[in-house]
């Protein structure tokens, strides 16, 4: 791996820190999943060349302990097998992938800056080319097309055109934590509106923390749960990494019967 990834000229102490790092990670999955997984699903497919480190024959890659981890996380969470994601920020589709591969069923939107919904639709066609996809551009995000699709890929701006309470859950991680204050108070107010169950969020602090909240009624995020994660903990001992669930009971108790039909379409 050290030829092929790093040219040869890792030096031994940075090869032992690496293998050392990919190791805790490793073992703190174990921990906060309760050993219930097999190695071998943290495998991936081979696109965009991945590497990480080699473990009984399964290739661990880089970040896919905690990007399975909020895949599970989020599929514990669920009511239904056809329940409706949404995810903020998403990256290249690596927790997208597993939550897919796991729960075929579900419905899956990621909102996201353009050139990560770029990489996403690479990734995400080439691991799941079986998925039917709606993509910006060819087809408008209304709830006919999202009943017709399994995963929407759709720049961030998109994500206020998503009808009330129309996904069961809503997930971001590290995507809020330092964006301007007006852009979080829109973004949650966003999320608040469209989320009828759960919000699920990983940063570096709780949202009551958050600076530049606006108007934003924050008592309507019903805290449930917060955890302290530390998968990083052993090379950044001082930044906290914190989860924390939030309910939103009221949304669909708010809805008129017109809204509560569509956002159960395909369910």
């Amino acid at each position: 791996m050290t030829d092929i990834y790093f040219g040869g000229g890792m030096k031994d102490l940075h090869r032992r820190v690496y293998l050392s790092d990919a190791l805790y990670r490793l073992d703190h999955w174990k921990q906060q999943t309760g050993a219930r997984f097999l190695l071998r699903e943290l495998a991936i497919p081979e696109i965009g060349n991945p590497f990480g480190v080699s473990i009984d024959g399964t290739l661990v890659a880089a970040r896919s302990e905690f990007q399975h981890y909020c895949a599970a996380r989020v599929g514990d969470l669920l009511e239904s097998a056809h329940s409706t994601i949404v995810e903020i920020g998403g990256g290249f589709g690596g927790m997208a992938y597993y939550l897919m591969r796991d729960r075929p069923k579900i419905k899956y939107l990621d909102f996201d800056l353009p050139e990560s919904i770029a990489l996403a639709t690479y990734y995400l066609m080439n691991a799941l080319p079986q998925k039917r996809f709606l993509l910006f551009g060819e087809r408008p995000l209304t709830m006919e097309n999202m009943a017709a699709s399994d995963i929407v890929l759709m720049p961030l701006f998109q994500m206020e055109s998503l009808q009330t309470a129309s996904a069961d859950l809503t997930f971001s991680c590290h995507a809020m934590t330092d964006i301007d204050k007006e852009e979080l108070a829109s973004y949650l107010a966003t999320t608040q509106r469209v989320t009828r169950n759960h919000f699920l969020f990983v940063g570096t602090r709780m949202l009551s923390e958050l600076p530049g909240m606006g108007g934003l009624d924050v008592k309507n995020f019903q805290l449930k749960e917060q955890r302290q994660l530390r998968w990083n903990s052993h090379r950044q001992p001082r930044v906290e990494e914190v989860e924390c669930l939030y309910s939103f009971h009221h949304a669909a108790e708010n809805m008129n019967t017109a809204e509560r039909d569509l956002a159960h379409v395909d369910r």
